[in-house]
């Protein structure tokens, strides 16, 4: 081989081992890169994710609104448990609970509460115990009727004569019989009612009866009407 041939071969080699060294060095830097990656990604600030809108190829995902606050009318109250020793707590179809010392009403369907409404009741806060005595009842009892009352006029005695819209849009009566009542008497006339003053109601107003606002005596009207049967109990 001539000395020219051998200075071929040399410069072949070195070629060689420069490209060789060349990818050590690529390899190197990329696995460098990798475990830089690993150690150091636990060390990242965590950020509070922002609720985005995603869109995928059918339909667009929206994050879920907030839910709507419950209105100041209507409020779901538990009763207090160491005022329902006598209440039946009835769990099957729908159900009344009144509280007098708290004057709340509340509606259960299945057990499950739906809403609580302030009321009015009695002048006289103890259980009623004869006629005219101005007190609500306390016992076992259950819805008897439901009547328009949007007609019908009381005179409160207070110098004004008949008052209408006295008893508001509907009047549901309750049986109140001697089964039923503490008292072991029967009374007549108590019942659930709208009322021609607003103001009275989360006080003792009225002769004996339960008073609602208006508006959440329609619905409560509304929620328990045509059912065969609404038991209502009526708690000190």
């Amino acid at each position: 081989m001539t000395h020219q041939g051998f200075r071929r071969l040399r410069n072949r080699k070195n070629q060689g081992t420069s490209c060789l060294i060349l990818v050590l060095c690529v390899v190197l830097i990329v696995l460098l890169a990798f475990y830089w990656n690993r150690i150091h990604k636990d060390k990242l600030p965590l950020t509070k994710p922002v609720p985005t809108q995603v869109r995928d190829s059918v339909k667009v995902i929206v994050p879920p609104a907030p839910a709507k606050a419950i209105p100041n009318s209507v409020i779901r109250t538990a009763p207090d448990p160491a005022r329902t020793k006598q209440a039946r707590m009835i769990d099957k179809g729908d159900y009344l609970l009144i509280e007098k010392s708290r004057h709340l009403l509340h509606h259960y369907r299945d057990g499950a509460l739906q809403a609580s409404y302030s009321v009015a009741l009695g002048k006289n806060p103890q259980d009623k115990t004869k006629v005219g005595d101005n007190a609500t009842p306390e016992g076992q009892f259950e819805v008897n009727f439901i009547k328009d009352s949007s007609a019908w006029t009381h005179d409160f005695k207070d110098g004004k004569g008949e008052t209408k819209d006295a008893y508001g849009p509907f009047y549901i009566s309750l049986y109140t019989g001697a089964k039923g009542t503490l008292s072991g008497k029967t009374w007549r006339g108590i019942g659930i009612h709208g009322t021609h003053n607003p103001a009275s109601i989360g006080t003792n107003a009225s002769e004996g009866c339960i008073r609602m606002h208006n508006a959440e005596l329609l619905k409560l009207k509304a929620a328990i009407e045509n059912k065969p049967s609404v038991p209502v109990d009526i708690i000190k």
